[in-house]
């Protein structure tokens, strides 16, 4: 009997609700016709089903002395839908290849780093105009100052209050905080790829 598990087109991609470099579970997938999406180089020859649909789009290879090709590797990443001159990424142009030989620009298996937008209702500090701060003085009792001399001494006067010079209108930029990184709320995942149209 024929599941719909069996009839998902090669190349197709799915989350993994387990841990597909425990061996066990990368035995049964590849018995179902699925492995990871792991970036791993595979041998046209041995998987031509998969090779006919992606091609080099994920990038190529050499390994044991036949050419290979790239599965995509998705591990730590999140999934973008290809611009395809909708100009809903404006950095398409800055896509690069995630291994030697993949795609670039506006294409499947480009691959774009990390970056911060300024937001569309900019943070601002507060403007507190021209103004002073007042300093209490510290008294006689506890500070000296000393020139050298059994009398050359200074302290400040007993109480009253010191202001400081006016800063003038100003504010204050952010210069420190923030995460490593920008993202939403997330969960971890394996993720499969399709590879041959029937289960081994």
């Amino acid at each position: 009997m024929t599941s719909p598990f069996d009839t998902m087109p090669v190349g197709a991609v799915l989350p993994y609700a387990a841990d597909t470099t425990v061996a066990a579970n990368a035995a049964a997938l590849k018995q179902a016709g699925w492995m990871p999406c792991d970036g791993s180089l595979i041998a046209i020859d041995r998987f031509s089903d998969l090779f006919a649909v992606i091609g080099e789009f994920h990038g190529t290879g050499v390994q044991e002395g036949k050419v290979c090709f790239r599965v995509p590797d998705l591990r730590g990443l999140y999934v973008r839908g290809v611009n395809d001159f909708t100009l809903r990424d404006p950095d398409v142009g800055s896509r690069r290849a995630h291994y030697d030989g993949g795609a670039t620009g506006d294409a499947c298996g480009s691959f774009q780093g990390f970056a911060t937008a300024a937001p569309s209702h900019p943070f601002t500090t507060d403007s507190q105009g021209a103004h002073t701060h007042t300093l209490a003085n510290i008294t006689t009792s506890d500070h000296y100052a000393y020139g050298g001399g059994a009398d050359d001494k200074a302290h400040t006067n007993d109480g009253g209050k010191t202001v400081s010079a006016s800063a003038g209108v100003h504010s204050h930029t952010i210069v420190s905080g923030g995460d490593a990184e920008t993202r939403p709320v997330s969960l971890c995942l394996g993720w499969i790829i399709r590879f041959q149209t029937a289960a081994c």
